[in-house]
């Protein structure tokens, strides 16, 4: 058994049975469609359930700009997709400025003003940052961080 081969068709098969569910969960929205939809909605404190017994550094009650679903589109053809909004999907924001990587922004901490987004970009350093509207390329959805954390009902 030549060991090197096996394990090239093993990663090969290991990526192909992958990759396809870990992209499964990126949304495409515009800036005017976020600004539209976050006008919409009043800022509410939520209880995060943690059935896990999990050590986090933020406190269960959080401060939220309201929303609980976005609706953004997928693929080429554009359909239009509900994701529902959970304290661990994440807002990917590229801007002209930061060519490689783009700001995530917790999706509950986003807010819309005249000319900047704001959000947290970490949940237990509470870091917020703005970027300008002039500056962002596109905007990105990513609801495959699926982790443990919901809202309690």
């Amino acid at each position: 058994m030549n060991f090197p081969r096996h394990f090239s068709r093993v990663a090969a098969v290991v990526s192909i049975l992958i990759l396809p569910a870990s992209c499964a969960s990126i949304y495409d929205i515009t800036t005017e469609s976020l600004r539209e939809q976050l006008s919409k909605v009043t800022p509410v404190t939520r209880t995060v359930k943690n059935d896990q017994g999990l050590i986090y550094a933020y406190s269960k009650e959080r401060a939220t700009n309201g929303l609980d679903s976005l609706i953004c589109t997928k693929g080429k053809k554009m359909v239009p997709v509900t994701v529902h909004v959970s304290p661990n999907i994440v807002l990917e924001v590229r801007d002209t400025a930061k060519k490689s990587t783009p700001t995530e922004f917790y999706l509950d901490s986003v807010f819309c003003t005249d000319s900047t987004i704001t959000g947290s970009t970490s949940q237990i350093l509470k870091l917020k940052k703005s970027i300008r509207y002039g500056t962002i390329r596109n905007i990105r959805v990513n609801a495959s961080h699926k982790g443990d954390l919901e809202y309690a009902k």
